[in-house]
């Protein structure tokens, strides 16, 4: 699954915004995120991704490895199907 963007509290003064790609379901509940997305083809992509160590920000991003191809370079905009 794909969250939506969700508002991320930093500290006084400080927020942001993320968004999370889940490779298996998540039991936590959260309100205040919304699932937009679904993979069901190119799974493939997804197991590469979760070999990607996450960066820790803490006023610089803090990082072991270059996140550059890990980018998302193009949308994909698919219409809902009609029911």
């Amino acid at each position: 699954d794909v969250v939506a963007p969700t508002l991320v509290q930093g500290g006084e003064d400080v927020s942001g915004s993320q968004f999370r790609i889940l490779y298996r379901d998540d039991p936590r509940p959260n309100v205040k995120e919304t699932v937009f997305g679904k993979v069901i083809d190119g799974t493939s992509i997804l197991e590469g991704l979760s070999n990607l160590t996450p960066c820790s920000v803490a006023g610089t991003a803090n990082c072991d490895r270059d996140l550059s191809s890990a980018l998302i370079i193009k949308e994909i905009v698919v219409e809902p199907k009609v029911v």
